[in-house]
């Protein structure tokens, strides 16, 4: 399977790579109105929830209105077309199926706001630590629904400690 690069750099959306001389722009003030033609809802509304920090809601919503049938090096095979999305913040690997729709994703990141909820209770199991790293990861599969899961560094007096949490 062909791996294609998706970057994020310096806060600008735009996506490159995905073909030898295709370089399909997405306009990021248009994701952010709502204006963007949303082609995979499906998982986008799986993967958002109320929690979803903002800088992840923009790699979601740039996955969901990717039109991958329509770059030149999309050949609606039979096998999954597989798309990587980085920033700085971490990574999302989506594979399309030949009609361009979204089978599944594999989401890292890394020092992201964590829900509120989450964070409280992480403090309140753990009194007097001090958050040091979070890191979060997302599995999605169209079949299969989706896993969400947690790992948090605290800190307390000279111990750290890991801490993982399933959010599904």
């Amino acid at each position: 399977m062909k791996k294609y690069t998706i970057s994020l750099i310096a806060s600008v959306v735009s996506i490159a790579g995905i073909a030898q001389n295709s370089n399909p722009k997405i306009d990021r003030d248009l994701l952010k109105t709502g204006k963007a033609v949303i082609i995979n809802s499906e998982y986008l509304n799986k993967v958002q929830d109320d929690h979803t920090s903002e800088s992840i809601k923009e790699f979601h919503l740039l996955v969901s209105s990717l039109d991958i049938t329509k770059t030149k090096s999309f050949d609606k095979r039979k096998s999954l077309f597989e798309i990587v999305c980085k920033s700085d913040k971490g990574s999302i690997i989506a594979f399309y199926n030949s009609k361009g729709e979204i089978e599944a994703t594999y989401e890292n990141f890394e020092n992201i706001a964590l829900p509120k909820k989450t964070m409280i209770n992480i403090l309140k199991d753990h009194p007097g630590s001090t958050i040091m790293q979070t890191k979060s990861s997302l599995n999605y599969s169209k079949d299969f629904g989706l896993q969400r899961q947690y790992r948090v560094l605290l800190f307390k007096n000279e111990d750290k400690e890991w801490v993982k949490l399933d959010a599904s």
